[in-house]
C-alpha cells in the first residue's frame, strides 16, 4: 500500500506541471516581425555571394535577429533600415528559391544570420 501513495503523488504533480506549460503564451513567430517596406532590386545587381535564399526574412525587431546577433558578437552591425536572413543559402546559378531571396551585404556564420539584406527579384 505505500508503494501507490508516491506514484500517486508523481502523477498528480506531472499533470499539474504539463497543465501550466500548456498554457503558456507562444512566442511569436515569423510574419509577427515583418522586414522592411523596401522595393526589390534585381539579381544583377546583387553580387553572387551576397545572394541569398533565407528560411525567415524578418526585422531587426524580432527578438531571435537580436538573440542570434548578440552572441555571435554582430549586435552594432544591425540597420533597422534593411531586413535581416535567417537560415540562409547561397543561390548559386539556376539554383531555384522557394522562400526568400535577398541580396545580404554581411552574411555570417554560413547564413545562420545574414544583415543588412533587401529583397530581390529573381526574375529580372
Amino acid at each position: 500500500m505505500m508503494l501507490y501513495k508516491p506514484l500517486v503523488s508523481l502523477v498528480a504533480v506531472l499533470a499539474a506541471a504539463s497543465s501550466v506549460a500548456a498554457s503558456v503564451t507562444p512566442v511569436a513567430r515569423g510574419n509577427d516581425y515583418p522586414p522592411p517596406n523596401l522595393a526589390p532590386v534585381p539579381a544583377s545587381q546583387c553580387n553572387t555571394q551576397s545572394l541569398q535564399c533565407c528560411n525567415t526574412f524578418t526585422s531587426t525587431s524580432n527578438p531571435l535577429t537580436g538573440l542570434l546577433s548578440g552572441l555571435l558578437g554582430l549586435g552594432a552591425l544591425l540597420d533597422a533600415s534593411l531586413g535581416v536572413g535567417l537560415s540562409c543559402l547561397s543561390i548559386i546559378g539556376g539554383t531555384q528559391c522557394n522562400n526568400s531571396p535577398v541580396c545580404c551585404t554581411n552574411v555570417s556564420q554560413n547564413g545562420l544570420i545574414n544583415l543588412g539584406c533587401s529583397p530581390v527579384n529573381i526574375n529580372l
